[in-house]
């Protein structure tokens, strides 16, 4: 069988072409992939989620002046603010020098609230945990219902109740004088409570 001239070139050009082709597979430079990265897994390779701001905050130390935050009930009728001139943050507990609590109450999601008990603190502590804040120090506070004072050595309130609870407490009103362990003031009608033994003094 003959071959033409020019079948014979275009066999050769198919020929030279298929072999650069095969070179520029098998030998040309390029990125090389490892066994490591074939089998590695991509999820573990994904970046771990970045710490939320309170996450990080918790972990710090700091001074704080002329500082305050809030705190709002599961259901955002009680709100307790937390005011601190002076005082600093180691971790998640707060120590106040000198600041004051005021707890305010709303009804039926009412714009304007109207604080109910307000304490001021002195030397104190502040740290929450599991919905429950605890504060322990010098207290002395002021229920709106009929101006009536006390002073106590603890205060916690459960984010989930409309009620604040003390320990150690001086109540003071009109003519009247007690000292007890425990006593709580219901922050939507202004009832105070005593809890075990109390001395009343007229």
């Amino acid at each position: 069988m003959r071959i033409s001239r020019y079948a014979a070139v275009w066999i050769l050009a198919i020929a030279a072409f298929g072999g650069a082709v095969w070179w520029l597979i098998t030998s040309a430079p390029g990125p090389r992939i490892t066994s490591s990265q074939l089998s590695s897994n991509p999820r573990a390779q994904a970046s771990t989620p970045a710490a939320s701001i309170d996450e990080r905050l918790s972990a710090t130390n700091v001074k704080i002046r002329k500082s305050e935050f809030t705190v709002n009930s599961e259901d955002g009728s009680v709100k307790l603010r937390v005011l601190a001139a002076e005082g600093s943050k180691q971790r998640d507990v707060y120590n106040i020098r000198d600041g004051a609590l005021e707890f305010s109450l709303s009804k039926d999601g009412a714009a304007n609230k109207q604080n109910v008990v307000v304490v001021h603190i002195n030397n104190a502590t502040y740290s929450s945990s599991a919905g429950v804040v605890h504060v322990r120090g010098s207290l002395v506070g002021r229920i709106a219902a009929g101006g009536h004072t006390f002073s106590a050595d603890e205060l916690s309130w459960d984010e989930g109740q409309k009620k604040v609870t003390t320990s150690e407490v001086r109540y003071v009103g009109p003519n009247l004088d007690v000292s007890g362990k425990r006593m709580s003031v219901d922050l939507e009608t202004g009832t105070v409570s005593f809890d075990g033994p109390v001395e009343v003094g007229i």
